[in-house]
């Protein structure tokens, strides 16, 4: 059996500040593919902990972060 992560509290606290260089940055990878708007408007709600998209942000992230190690 594994164990639960506090994700979404890393990513209001600890990870906050890679959310924002990665995902918020106006020159992500994602935005190829992704609204900017909508990858703002997921996070904006996650930091004051008025929504938990901590998943969701994790997978944008690790995206982006493959998406610049392995991209053209």
């Amino acid at each position: 059996m594994g164990f639960g992560i506090p994700l979404p509290k890393w990513l209001r606290t600890e990870w906050r500040a890679a959310v924002e260089e990665r995902l918020l940055d106006p020159k992500a990878r994602l935005y190829e593919w992704l609204r900017p708007e909508a990858v703002r408007s997921i996070a904006e709600q996650h930091f004051p902990a008025t929504a938990d998209h901590g998943h969701q942000l994790w997978a944008l992230l690790t995206l982006e972060t493959w998406m610049d190690r392995h991209g053209n």
